[in-house]
């Protein structure tokens, strides 16, 4: 008996998964490639701050050193969103890890403290370009109802670096030393971000018709910003200036005055990833089938907890409770994919690219100078730095609340992978 055509076309149930998680396969070669380099990232960024001041940097000094890396986003990420228009997704995540290969290796022969402001301005670039990319594929890739679930299993899978590099990372440091450890670990960063690259050009199916030619206006991807998304830019920059204010100073926080080990500060930062990828997939899914509604709980709620966690690490007697500060910490990322998915939502189609990155260039030019207004704060007073950023994050819930989009519409002019 032949099969009918329903038959022909009922879905395998490895199908039935891919559909449910958003594995769309441009999508899959992306977290695959970014997994890799993430994991060779995450041996030694966390550890950063604490090299500038073994390497002579102040207080004020690292806090302008973060204030710089927040400048920079005000530039890339636009030029990173108008990169990915013109060039396609694929190959502006490329150019990302080519630039981060770059960063890492000027980061491993810097002697001395402000030599890694070069590596930085490579590294935030990389970041910033693949970034830009990897939300725009995913817009591209995938309907309004999957993309919370798209931005949770990317969440997800990178995530994974971060459960195992930071305490890998801390041994080294504890084996090596720190300066030698962190070195190690840019070494083990470049062999990964070149498998990065390798699988990023072979298995990336790059789509006709992806690449475009957008004109270098600022102007205008700012008029195609909708109201609603403006309203939403206004909570971002409030929640990001009060993160940015404390978010260098943690790793000295748990370091100079709770005592915590290097090989401890990595477990936490394990905790941290830990808590949000169990959560993070089934979070999202909610996130999706409310999307016809509304995000904002969801969004809501990841402002709360950026709120919670540096007042609670402010407000901890001793390193004895850092575990719990932590899971807080990864509670911070429940409500993110609902975030992105939102401003994919909301993000015109032709030009997905430039508006997610101008909306992104603004966000970094409000928030820039937080990171020095933190090394401020933290020569007068360690706390200073959390007591303050989490009142400042509070005001961007409260704007979020009040005045943040209430309902979305599913779009439908969605652009091939």
């Amino acid at each position: 008996m032949e099969p009918s055509s329903t038959d022909l076309a009922t879905p395998t149930p490895l199908a039935r998964i891919r559909d449910f998680l958003g594995l769309e396969r441009n999508v899959v070669v992306m977290m695959s490639a970014g997994i890799v380099q993430s994991f060779g990232m995450l041996l030694w960024s966390g550890y950063l701050p604490k090299v500038l001041e073994e390497l002579g940097a102040r207080g004020v000094m690292i806090g302008a050193f973060g204030t710089i890396a927040a400048l920079l986003w005000v530039i890339f990420p636009y030029l990173g969103g108008l990169l990915s228009d013109r060039l396609g997704r694929g190959r502006a995540m490329i150019v990302a890890s080519a630039l981060a290969a770059t960063g890492c290796l000027c980061h491993m022969v810097a002697p001395i403290w402000w030599m890694f402001l070069p590596c930085l301005v490579l590294l935030t670039a990389s970041g910033s370009f693949g970034f830009m990319g990897s939300l725009a594929l995913i817009g591209d890739a995938l309907p309004a109802r999957r993309r919370s679930i798209g931005m949770a299993v990317q969440g997800v899978f990178g995530s994974l670096p971060g459960m195992l590099a930071p305490p890998v990372g801390g041994a080294l440091i504890v084996w090596l030393g720190l300066i030698r450890g962190v070195r190690a670990s840019l070494f083990v960063t470049l062999i990964l971000t070149a498998i990065a690259i390798w699988l990023q050009r072979r298995y990336y199916r790059m789509p006709s018709g992806t690449a475009g030619d957008q004109a270098w206006d600022v102007r205008s991807a700012w008029r195609a910003i909708r109201p609603d998304l403006k309203h939403l830019l206004v909570a971002d920059c409030l929640v990001r200036f009060g993160i940015g204010m404390s978010s260098i100073f943690v790793v000295l926080y748990v370091f100079n005055v709770l005592r915590a080990s290097a090989l401890g500060f990595g477990f936490l930062q394990s905790l941290e990833t830990v808590t949000s990828a169990v959560l993070l997939v089934p979070i999202a899914k909610l996130a999706d089938r409310a999307a016809q509604a509304t995000r904002r709980p969801f969004i809501a709620a990841t402002y709360f907890f950026f709120a919670a966690f540096p007042l609670a690490l402010a407000l901890i007697p001793s390193a004895k409770w850092l575990p719990a500060v932590f899971v807080t910490a990864g509670l911070r990322h429940l409500g993110e994919p609902a975030r992105k998915a939102l401003i994919v939502d909301l993000a015109e189609g032709h030009r997905r690219g430039s508006v997610i990155g101008v909306y992104y260039s603004f966000l970094g030019a409000m928030v820039f100078p937080a990171s020095f207004i933190g090394g401020w704060l933290w020569e007068w007073l360690h706390v200073a730095p959390f007591m303050v950023g989490a009142g400042v994050t509070g005001l961007g819930l409260v704007w979020f609340l009040l005045l943040g989009p209430k309902q979305m519409e599913e779009k439908t002019d969605e652009m091939p992978s």
